[in-house]
Formats: structure tokens, C-alpha cells, sequence
């Protein structure tokens, strides 16, 4: 029974997944199918926390759950297969510093996709912090708003309880002249003379001018109050709205909440962070330095042959063209000759045809003569 029999279906999935070729991967020894495997399996696992990651952050943007899972498992899969080209594309060869170049750009691939896959856990994780964080900020900022608001509000008031005060004043007023009216005209007061003598008619004529001036003055007093009035809704409205435009600011959408996870103070993120790129690195730092294995040795044998096969093709091609530029050039010259041959066959008939007609013209003449 050969190595590829011995390998259950897992093992066999996860040789897929680290891009290993199944046919030359059974070929090697039994370590070098484990170390395929581990960087299988961490490949594996890694496009499942991008399906978890992606899950998380479109939950916070989109209420469609079909919509959710088909956007988590395609970037799922745009994820696992970056991360399986990546390692297979690592080719090992005996120069460490070599190796290190080459896989440069790969790792700076592989630190961006680690960012793009921490961000939404780290924002589910630390979604407490953040909502505190959030209401804090928010607290402050309607706390401000209150205060830009505040005195408008308070001077409106303020203004309002004068123009009531003054018109209880008025209205006083005309309650004393009432009084004093009522009070000489019973003799109660004043001459203490009851009935309508001339200061009882002076303090109704008094007091009945005063009540024709309130009359003017309750219709203002009205309208400077429903002036005032309006005015207070109006602050109140802008205020509302203000307030309104506020809390959207503060909403916890998910770039948002990305942007309050960087203004945090927490180590925690940063050590989260961490071991997501070094959960993305570790498949190709164990390609890195595990060093020339036998199956880069199988692969190398096998590009090697490819390359041979290739430029063995390239040179047959060469020769055969060649061989074709020969036999055209000699069809051509061989074209040249029968041309040429022609050519006199022509010549030499269109002679014998002058030479015939020329003789017989001679006949001719010799005949009449």
C-alpha cells in the first residue's frame, strides 16, 4: 500500500489546502506530508476566521441573513485562496537570503489581509468598550450642545416672564383704579360722599380710559407672547435637530466603531492584532525555514523537466523552421530557374516565328522577281 492510500480524506483535504501537488506530495516521506498538512490546516482555519470576521462586520451594515453568509463566504474564499497561493508560489532553495526577498512582498500580502480579518473580531469583542466609549463622547457633545442652547433658551424665558410681569402690573393697575372707582362711589373712601358726585364720575372716567388702553394692550401683550412663543419653538427645533444629527454621528455602524476601536487605549487590541498576523504568517514562515525538503526537491526535478521538454520543443521548432526556410528558398529558386527557362523557351519561338515569316517574305520576293 503506497503513501497516498495510507492518507485519510483529511489529510488529503488539507495537502489541498496548502497548494501542495497531491502527486508529488506522495511521494515524500511521512514528515513532509505532516508539515504540508500544518500549513494546510493553518490556511484551513484562517479562511474560517475570515468567515466569522466578515459575519461580524456585515451583520453591523446589512439586516439580510442570506446576503450576510453569501458576502462572509465569499470573502472566505477570496481570502483562502490568496493565503493558498501565497505559500504555494514560495519556492525554497538552499540561499536563506534569497528566500527572504523573494518572500517580502508575499508577507507584506499576508500582514494586510491579517489587518482586514482582526478589525471586525476585535470590534465584536471590544463592542462594551466601545459603546462606553461612544456614550461618553456622545454625553459630552449633548452636554455642549445644551450649553450652546441653554442661554437662548433661558433669555427667552427670561423675557417672557417680563412681558407677563409688566402686564400683571398693568393689570394691577387697573384693578386699583377699579377700586378707587368703586370705593368713592359707595363712599367708602376718598370724600366718603356715596353716590355719583364729581370724583366718583372723575375716577370712572378714569378707570374706563385705563380699561380701553388695556384692551390695546392685552391684544399686544398676546402678540408679543405668541412672538416669543415662536421663537422658543424655533430654537427648540434647531436644537432638536442639531441633537438629531448628533446622534447619527455617534451611530454604531461599523466604520465607525473601527474608528473608535483605534482611538482606544487598550494593549489588548494590539496583542489581538498580533496574533492574527502571526496566525497569517506562520504558513509561510515555516515554508521560510524549514528549508529545501523533498518536495521542493521533487518540484524543482519537475520544473526542471518541464523546462528541458520546453526548450527541446523551442528547438525542434527552430529546426523545423529551418528546415522550412531551405525548402522554401529552394522552391524558389527552382520557381526562378523554370521562369527563366521559360523565358528563353519564348524568346527563342518568338525567333524561329520572325525567322519563318522573314524566310518566306524572301521567297516571295524571289518568286516575282
Amino acid at each position: 500500500m503506497n503513501s497516498s492510500e495510507k492518507k485519510s480524506i483529511i489529510t488529503n483535504f488539507l495537502l489541498f489546502c496548502s497548494g501542495a501537488s497531491s502527486e508529488l506530495i506522495s511521494k515524500c516521506p511521512r514528515f513532509e506530508i505532516i508539515k504540508y498538512s500544518s500549513i494546510g490546516a493553518t490556511i484551513f482555519f484562517t479562511s474560517i476566521l475570515a468567515f466569522i470576521s466578515c459575519y461580524f462586520a456585515a451583520s453591523l451594515m446589512i439586516n439580510s441573513m442570506p446576503i450576510i453568509i453569501s458576502i462572509s463566504l465569499f470573502w472566505c474564499f477570496i481570502i483562502f485562496n490568496l493565503d493558498r497561493y501565497i505559500v504555494s508560489s514560495i519556492s525554497n532553495s538552499n540561499n536563506f537570503l534569497h528566500n527572504s526577498i523573494k518572500v517580502l512582498p508575499r508577507i507584506v500580502v499576508a500582514i494586510i489581509i491579517a489587518l482586514s480579518i482582526s478589525k471586525p473580531i476585535e470590534v465584536k469583542l471590544f463592542q462594551n468598550e466601545i459603546s462606553d466609549y461612544l456614550n461618553k463622547n456622545k454625553l459630552s457633545e449633548i452636554n455642549i450642545l445644551n450649553q450652546k442652547f441653554e442661554p437662548l433658551l433661558n433669555q427667552n424665558s427670561s423675557e417672557r416672564n417680563q412681558l407677563i410681569s409688566t402686564y400683571n402690573q398693568k393689570l394691577s393697575i387697573q384693578e386699583n383704579y377699579y377700586y378707587d372707582y368703586k370705593c368713592e362711589c359707595d363712599g367708602t373712601c376718598g370724600t366718603n360722599i356715596r353716590g355719583r358726585g364729581v370724583e366718583c364720575l372723575s375716577k370712572k372716567s378714569k378707570y374706563d380710559n385705563y380699561t380701553k388702553q388695556m384692551e390695546f394692550e392685552r391684544s399686544q401683550h398676546v402678540s408679543n407672547l405668541n412672538d416669543i412663543k415662536i421663537e422658543r419653538d424655533l430654537i427648540q427645533k434647531e436644537f432638536q435637530e442639531q441633537k438629531k444629527i448628533l446622534e447619527a454621528s455617534f451611530s454604531l455602524g461599523f466604520f465607525n466603531q473601527v474608528k473608535i476601536l483605534n482611538k482606544l487605549e487598550n494593549n489588548s487590541i494590539y496583542f489581538l492584532m498580533l496574533i492574527f498576523i502571526f496566525i497569517e504568517l506562520s504558513p509561510i514562515f515555516i515554508k521560510l525555514f524549514s528549508g529545501h525538503g523533498p518536495y521542493e526537491s521533487l518540484l524543482q526535478g519537475q520544473i526542471k523537466r518541464y523546462e528541458s521538454n520546453y526548450l527541446k520543443i523551442l528547438d525542434e521548432l527552430k529546426s523545423e523552421r529551418e528546415r522550412l526556410k531551405i525548402l522554401q528558398d529552394i522552391n524558389t529558386k527552382n520557381e526562378i530557374d523554370s521562369y527563366q527557362i521559360e523565358v528563353k523557351r519564348k524568346i527563342n519561338e518568338e525567333a524561329v516565328l520572325k525567322y519563318e515569316k522573314l524566310k518566306e517574305k524572301l521567297k516571295q520576293n524571289y518568286s516575282s522577281n
